[in-house]
């Protein structure tokens, strides 16, 4: 995974499902490693997101997991990164990684 930059705003925190999830992920026909790299930067910075990640908010939406207050990017057409961000504590968690089928069913 990627270093933490110099100039890092945010820190970054993994929860256990987010590691089960990113053993899994690497095997995706769409993973790309520096790709994710580069979205760990782009976390840790305090610039806004780019355009291309599609940042949006979650929603339960009638699904079987309600993901209310949560953020998801995307990391490729098909893989989706599920995360919060805490602005008191600088800090952004990510909670899980996964194809849209996986994470939204």
């Amino acid at each position: 995974m990627a270093q933490k930059p110099v100039d890092a705003d945010y820190s970054l925190r993994f929860t256990a499902r987010f590691v089960r999830n990113f053993k899994r992920i690497g095997k995706h026909a769409e993973y790309v490693e520096e790709n994710f790299d580069q979205l760990i930067f782009d976390f840790m910075a305090s610039r806004a997101m780019p355009a291309f990640y599609r940042e949006h908010a979650l929603d339960s939406d009638g699904r079987r997991v309600d993901w209310t207050g949560y953020l998801s990017v995307d990391l490729s057409p098909d893989i989706r990164v599920i995360f919060t961000r805490n602005e008191p504590r600088r800090e952004v968690v990510l909670h899980r990684i996964g194809s849209h089928a996986h994470l939204c069913g």
